[in-house]
């Protein structure tokens, strides 16, 4: 990622379908066939749906894993000392919590 300014979201998308692409999930292709069936008026046409559930199913077991790190982030159990003080749901890790947040986007 030498040279590579970010200044936006949409500097990101590229990237990432990159990284996607190089772990085994072309999303940007998917992305292009879904358009292209929808124009055609054969949005269930072949393996599509299965190839989009796919990535979809992936997607979401990744956002909830980000959910529960981000979670962790916090003194959220009752039983915490955090709680007893009246500090439940106390923030304890600022920049993993951003990294977290961050994860879930992409």
């Amino acid at each position: 990622m030498k040279d590579v300014t970010i200044q936006s979201l949409e500097d990101i998308w590229p990237l990432q379908a990159k990284l996607n692409a190089r772990a085994g999930f072309d999303t940007q292709k998917l992305g292009e066939q879904l358009i292209a069936s929808e124009q055609g008026g054969k949005p269930d046409a072949a393996e599509l749906p299965v190839h989009l559930g796919r990535a979809l199913k992936n997607y979401i077991d990744a956002l909830v894993s980000e959910c529960h790190e981000l979670q962790g982030c916090l003194a959220w159990k009752h039983w915490y000392a955090e709680a007893r003080q009246g500090r439940q749901y106390e923030l304890q890790d600022v920049q993993n919590a951003r990294v977290e947040v961050t994860d879930m986007l992409f």
